[in-house]
C-alpha cells in the first residue's frame, strides 16, 4: 500500500540523493496540486493527463462551469479509489489547461465506476458540444506506474 503524496517536491527537496534534481529546478517543474490525498496498491494504478487547448478566452467560463461540480464530487468520498481528479491552467498560456486524473484500478475505477457516473456523463455531453462547436481541442494519454 503506497499513500500517494500531494506535495511530492518536499519530499525531493528534504531528501537528496545522488541523483537528486536542484530544489530550483523542482520547484519550477512540479506544481502545487492539493487533491486530497488517498490510499492505493501502485501496481494497478493508472493516471490520464488529458490537456485542453481552448480557442478563446470566453469558452473556458462555460468549461469550467461545467467541470469544477465534476471535480468536487470525485475529490470527496462518492469515488473512494479516485486518486486524483485536478484541473490545472497554464501559468504561461491562459488558453490551455490540463487535467490529472489517477484512479486505484483502471477496470474497476476509471471504466466501472467514474466514467459511468452521473456526473461524469453530464461533462462528457458538455465536453462533447464544446468539441464540436470548435471551442476546445482535447488530446491525452493514460500512463500506469512503473513499480520495480
Amino acid at each position: 500500500v503506497i499513500h500517494t503524496n500531494p506535495h511530492p517536491h518536499l519530499s525531493a527537496m528534504s531528501a537528496p540523493t545522488s541523483n537528486s534534481v536542484s530544489s530550483d529546478v523542482i520547484s519550477n517543474s512540479i506544481s502545487d496540486i492539493t487533491a486530497p490525498t488517498k490510499t492505493t496498491t501502485a501496481a494497478k494504478t493508472f493516471s490520464l493527463l488529458v490537456q485542453l487547448r481552448f480557442s478563446s478566452p470566453s469558452h473556458v467560463p462555460p468549461f469550467l462551469s461545467a467541470f469544477l461540480p465534476l471535480q468536487s464530487y470525485c475529490q470527496s468520498d462518492a469515488e473512494p479509489n479516485t486518486l486524483m481528479y485536478q484541473l490545472m491552467k497554464s501559468d504561461k498560456d491562459p488558453l490551455l489547461y490540463n487535467i490529472v486524473e489517477r484512479y486505484a484500478d483502471k477496470e474497476r475505477d476509471y471504466l466501472g465506476t467514474h466514467k459511468s457516473g452521473e456526473l461524469f456523463l453530464k461533462f462528457r455531453e458538455k465536453l462533447k458540444g464544446m468539441m464540436e462547436g470548435g471551442h476546445v481541442e482535447v488530446d491525452g494519454e493514460s500512463y500506469l506506474d512503473v513499480v520495480e
